[in-house]
């Protein structure tokens, strides 16, 4: 979202409310919303650019500065933790279902 802090573990009850509803409002916002099942990657010395598809269609880009994909990386595996913990699932990666997929039955 912006520089502000992660919402870790350590965020107080308070802050990740204040969080979860500027998440809220900025989702009722006229941000654009994409749907995404693929990336690629780009870089260079300063950026990151990740490339969104649904399927093979590219559908956006976004370009990180190096510290805030970092955030991102470490808060999206806060966030797939979370979430296999509480439902007792493991999310694969595409790496992991490609070859399932592609194998001869």
């Amino acid at each position: 979202m912006t520089d502000q802090p992660s919402t870790g573990h350590q965020a107080s009850v308070a802050e990740q409310a204040r969080l979860q509803q500027q998440l809220q409002a900025i989702m009722r916002g006229g941000a654009p919303k994409i749907y995404a099942n693929g990336i690629g990657l780009g870089a260079t010395a300063s950026d990151i650019t990740v490339l969104l598809f649904d399927g093979n269609v590219p559908v956006g880009v976004v370009t990180l500065a190096y510290v805030t994909a970092k955030s991102l990386v470490e808060d999206l595996g806060d966030a797939i933790k979370t979430y296999e913990q509480k439902t007792g699932e493991k999310v694969r990666q595409i790496k992991e279902l490609a070859p399932l997929l592609h194998r001869p039955d």
